[in-house]
């Protein structure tokens, strides 16, 4: 049994976004551009295990009343994870598109098109990172170059043919072919690596019980093992699928 572990996450997030679509017809063309960006100024709390929590190694009876938790006797361990920290984690999203619907005859519809997506901030670009860690990496035979990274080249091309054989709108035969890029989670890429040695671990064995710490700083008992480090890889990408389609 254990108990008092907990977390929490800063919320709700917030986006701004600008988006606009234009379009332009002519003829048997029906040109669209368009632009989609998003601000999102993010941030997340570090809180999970604050507290600590404690672990028994019997089977001791618990109603969940103040008396019974006080009771509690012999834990076998202890763990937290301090201190709070606050991370900004801001990104922007850029998607760009230009796309041309064309009807070459009446029983033939052509849609082909062009869209670029960017991420910025999501591949921690401008992260300083601690000496020890760029030491830890180049010890493995590798290189952490925040400023070399990013997908620059998500260019998708699409292209579409709907064909009406007949003419009477009864049956079409269909064909399609498109690159699409996903986004990546911020959250789980950047949090990592911009908070390495900021938090440590406490681990105590057969902790006293109710303070843990008997009055003494938290930070005494942190973790003199080695750290564990979050690097992000230089050459990470965005998902990219190609999605070819007939019917």
């Amino acid at each position: 049994m254990s108990y008092g572990n907990g977390f929490d996450e800063i919320g709700p997030e917030k986006r701004f976004q600008f988006k606009d679509t234009v379009t332009l017809s002519r003829e048997t063309h029906n040109f669209k551009l368009g632009v989609d960006f998003s601000h999102i100024p993010f941030a997340d709390d570090a809180l999970y295990n604050l507290n600590g929590y404690y672990v028994f190694g019997t089977d001791q009876f618990m109603d969940g009343s103040p008396q019974a938790i006080a009771n509690l006797k012999n834990p076998t361990f202890f763990g937290a994870s301090v201190p709070a920290l606050n991370s900004s984690l801001p990104t922007q999203h850029l998607a760009l598109f230009i796309q041309d619907t064309w009807k070459p005859a009446s029983t033939v519809t052509v849609d082909f098109g062009l869209r670029y997506d960017r991420q910025f901030g999501s591949f921690n670009e401008n992260v300083t990172l601690d000496p020890r860690v760029v030491a830890a990496v180049k010890a493995l035979g590798s290189t952490a170059d925040p400023s070399s990274r990013g997908d620059k080249n998500n260019f998708g091309p699409r292209v579409g043919v709907v064909w009406d054989p007949a003419g009477k709108g009864n049956s079409t035969v269909r064909a399609g072919f498109g690159i699409y890029y996903d986004n990546i989670r911020t959250l789980n890429n950047m949090i990592g690596e911009q908070r390495n040695f900021s938090q440590f671990t406490i681990a105590i064995v057969n902790p006293p019980y109710p303070d843990p710490y008997l009055g003494k700083d938290p930070l005494t008992f942190a973790s003199t093992g080695p750290a564990n480090l979050n690097v992000l890889a230089d050459n990470f990408r965005n998902p990219r699928r190609r999605i070819t389609a007939s019917a």
